[in-house]
């Protein structure tokens, strides 16, 4: 499986996969039987499956070591903060959304996966002509469905004017839809397709440098036990560029004698979530460093860069001995 936090944003995948070659991605992909089914029909494409279930993820992995089969990368993950951070435009030739949760209590609605912004987003992920197929066995949700494709714009149904079918020959069967059929429950199948370029473009993630703040140290007695005893849980939140972007501190850890300790973070920018370290640590006796620990492997996001800059801010806060000497982040920083 392929640590998503480590891979470069967006992604190269004809490099990752060695190969080039039309690239299917299935969101949501439960025991795997689709994506692997379609990996032995079509064994010259590249496969992606997205899941955020762990357990349907080692299931998977384990048939992938026991059979002989395309390479198929697997993510765990929120599948809006993947398709944001690792695939740039244009780049996807089918997309598969099989059977989504299509959280049946009103209140719920928000969570389902097919959404206007989403649909947007995945429709600047395709490459032009690609295409992007949904199954739901759910009346109520095809009929959602069948209303957020025909109020966009970015894409248009292979089978227009009807927005859905209720058979397609050649699919492969998931065992869900297998299952549905015995019972007479009816499938709805979506297939859209890109004609023209989308409204709006969806970059990835913008990274900075590697931020840190280094605090001079008034007091010559200060050491890291003062320090972390003002390290309460605390959280700040804001918006960057129409993204709410919220920090939460949530434990501090230091040993007793040490010369360095670390902060345990939360910071969520839109469907991106990063749970790493940030170290505090001194430099010289008179000098003070607040920087990323590799605790997570966080990449320096706006909301990354703001959680170390923080962090440094309530420290100076609650001690007048500790005063900003350098920083690479802060209100000057904040582009």
């Amino acid at each position: 499986m392929d640590p998503w936090e480590q891979l470069a944003w967006p992604t190269i995948w004809d490099e990752l996969f060695t190969r080039k070659a039309p690239l299917v991605l299935e969101i949501g992909f439960g025991n795997g039987d689709f994506l692997v089914e379609m990996a032995k029909r079509q064994p010259e494409k590249n496969y992606i499956g997205i899941e955020v279930s762990w357990t349907s993820i080692q299931h998977l992995l384990k048939r992938i070591d026991q059979t002989d089969l395309p390479p198929i990368r697997v993510l765990q993950g929120d599948a809006v903060a993947l398709l944001e951070c690792l695939f740039a435009s244009n780049t996807i030739d089918e997309i598969y959304v099989n059977h989504p949760d299509p959280w049946r209590k009103e209140r719920h609605w928000s969570r389902r996966f097919i959404q206007s912004k989403n649909v947007a987003l995945l429709a600047d992920r395709l490459k032009p002509q690609g295409r992007l197929t949904i199954a739901t066995d759910h009346q109520a949700y095809s009929e959602w469905i069948s209303d957020v494709l025909t109020g966009q714009s970015d894409l248009v149904s292979e089978y227009a004017p009807k927005a859905e079918v209720s058979d397609l020959p050649e699919r492969i069967r998931t065992k869900y839809e297998m299952k549905a059929r015995a019972q007479g429950i009816p499938i709805h199948y979506f297939v859209w397709k890109k004609e023209r370029p989308p409204a709006h473009e969806f970059l990835a993630p913008k990274e900075y440098e590697m931020p840190h703040v280094i605090l001079k140290v008034q007091n010559p007695a200060l050491g890291l036990e003062q320090v972390f005893s003002d390290m309460d849980p605390d959280s700040w939140q804001e918006t960057h560029r129409g993204v709410l972007v919220v920090v939460k501190v949530v434990e501090a850890y230091h040993r007793a004698g040490s010369r360095d300790g670390l902060v345990e973070v939360l910071v969520k920018e839109g469907n991106l979530t990063q749970h790493f370290g940030i170290t505090i640590a001194f430099r010289q006796s008179d000098e003070l460093l607040v920087k990323l620990s590799s605790m997570g492997h966080p990449r320096p996001t706006y909301g990354v860069k703001q959680a170390v800059w923080n962090i440094a801010r309530l420290l100076t806060r609650k001690r007048a001995d500790l005063t900003v000497l350098s920083s690479t982040v802060g209100p000057l920083h904040s582009t």
